[in-house]
C-alpha cells in the first residue's frame, strides 16, 4: 500500500481483493510482486481528511496510458478501479491482467523496461452543476504495448505489462448526477510492478547469494506427474560422505541440494 496525503493505493487480486505482496526498493519506491495471467483491480481508499466537505477526483494511468475517466474520492471506504465503461446507464468495470509484452530491440541499457507502473494523480473537485442524462463511455480496448529494450532473453521472459482481463463487475446508475471540474493538484501515487525475478534484476531484492533461492525465483513451478497442474519445486537432497586422504579427514560431510534449471526459457 502506498499512502500519500489522504489517499492510499494498492494492486489487488480481481477475484479475492487480496493485495499483491509489496516491497520497498533502495530508492524508496514501492514495487508489487506479481505473476503472469493474474487479474487485478486498483484499490483506491480515502484514509484521512473529510471527503464529504472536501471532495476530490483522480486520473489513472496504467503503463503510461491514461484511462478515459475520472474517479471520485467522495467518501471513506475502498473503491476498485479497472477498465471502466458506461452504456445505457450500466457501468462496467473490467479487470486488468498481467501479460508478457512483445519486444523490439534497442541499444543501451534500460532497466526500467522490467517494470510496469500504475499512477494516480489526485485533484480538488470543483462543483460545476448537474447532469440529468448520463453520457455513454465506450469501453477501451486495452492491450499490453510492445516494449523497446536491450534486456537479455531471460530477462524479457519476466517482464509484464497490463492488458484487459476477464473479471467483470457491473452496476446500474440512472439518477441525476453532479458534475465536477478539475481543481488544484493534491497528490500523486505510483506503484511499480514486476515478477520476482524482474525485481532481482532491477536491484529491488538486492543480490541473491543462495543459488537455490535464486533458482526457485527463476523456475518456482514445474509440471506435476500427470502434466495437468503446476507444483512448487523442491530440491533433491544428496548426502556426500566425509572425504579422507591417508586416514586424515580433508572434507566434512555435506548435504547437497540438486534442482532442475530447465524451466521455461
Amino acid at each position: 500500500m502506498v499512502v500519500a496525503g489522504n489517499y492510499s493505493v494498492r494492486i489487488v487480486n480481481a477475484e479475492t481483493k487480496e493485495p499483491f505482496k509489496e516491497h520497498t526498493g533502495p530508492d524508496g519506491k514501492v514495487y508489487a510482486e506479481v505473476e503472469p495471467d493474474m487479474e487485478y483491480f486498483i484499490e483506491v481508499e480515502v484514509v484521512g481528511g473529510d471527503p464529504a466537505s472536501s471532495r476530490s477526483q483522480y486520473n489513472i494511468s496504467v503503463d503510461g496510458k491514461k484511462l478515459p475517466y475520472c474517479g471520485h474520492a467522495k467518501s471513506f471506504g475502498k473503491k476498485y478501479k479497472g477498465n471502466w465503461s458506461r452504456v445505457n446507464g450500466v457501468e462496467t468495470t473490467q479487470a486488468f491482467v498481467f501479460q508478457r509484452p512483445e519486444f523490439s530491440e534497442r541499444k543501451g541499457s534500460s532497466p526500467g523496461a522490467l517494470m510496469g507502473d500504475i499512477k494516480l494523480e489526485f485533484y480538488e473537485a470543483i462543483y460545476s452543476g448537474t447532469r440529468s442524462k448520463l453520457k455513454d463511455v465506450k469501453p477501451d480496448s486495452f492491450q499490453a504495448d510492445s516494449v523497446s529494450s536491450s534486456l537479455t532473453h531471460r530477462q524479457t521472459k519476466k517482464v509484464l505489462r497490463s492488458g484487459t482481463g476477464s473479471v467483470v463487475e457491473t452496476k446500474t446508475r440512472n439518477k441525476v448526477r453532479k458534475t465536477y471540474s478539475k481543481g488544484a493538484f493534491l497528490e500523486s501515487i505510483t506503484i511499480h510492478y514486476c515478477t520476482a525475478l524482474g525485481l532481482v534484476h532491477a536491484g529491488v531484492f538486492g543480490k541473491v547469494d543462495d543459488i537455490w533461492a535464486k533458482a526457485r525465483i527463476v523456475n518456482p513451478w514445474k509440471p506435476s506427474s500427470d502434466g495437468q497442474e503446476q507444483e512448487r519445486q523442491q530440491p533433491k537432497r544428496i548426502k556426500r560422505e566425509a572425504k579422507t586422504v591417508n586416514g586424515v579427514k580433508v572434507e566434512a560431510p555435506k548435504v547437497l541440494e540438486v534442482f532442475d534449471l530447465t524451466g521455461d526459457e
